[in-house]
């Protein structure tokens, strides 16, 4: 919803109508807010729309991503508190988890252990992903065929 509302902004405003640059910062900011104001998670919302709506991601649209989301997320908390509401967002599943500490301690070292094995998976990924695209690079045939296909 945030990003149609975004899009009928820049159709309006002139600044933004012709040029396609804005209008991507636009959408960018957009998603961070849609985002980050629903699941009240403003740098999940930035990382969202870092991931969805560009494929070069300027550094200067972090913080316009940031500002906005967090901006959305705190003023949709105040106006619950303005309508004097307890809850935002409702579960749509209710469960009967501990509010207090939602985690057993006995999950908590299984929980270091995979993000430890994930951290080392994800860099031995961008690792072998760059050899194998330095070695496209330099093999001339492949990398005829693949700029022709």
């Amino acid at each position: 919803m945030h990003c149609s509302v975004c899009f009928c902004i820049c159709a309006y405003v002139t600044l933004f109508n012709q040029n396609e640059l804005r209008n991507t910062e636009m959408l960018s900011a957009a998603c961070a807010v849609g985002v980050g104001c629903c699941f009240a998670a403003p740098i999940g919302g930035v990382l969202f729309s870092i991931e969805v709506t560009s494929t070069f991601f300027a550094v200067r649209n972090y913080w316009r991503g940031f500002f906005a989301a967090t901006f959305s997320a705190f003023i949709f908390r105040v106006l619950a508190v303005w309508n004097q509401e307890e809850e935002t967002i409702t579960a749509l599943f209710k469960t009967r988890f501990r509010l207090d500490f939602p985690f057993d301690l006995q999950e908590l070292p299984a929980f270091a252990i995979l993000g430890i094995a994930c951290g080392f998976g994800g860099a031995l990924f961008v690792y072998l992903n760059r050899l194998i695209v330095e070695c496209m690079r330099k093999q001339k045939t492949i990398n005829k065929f693949l700029l022709r296909k």
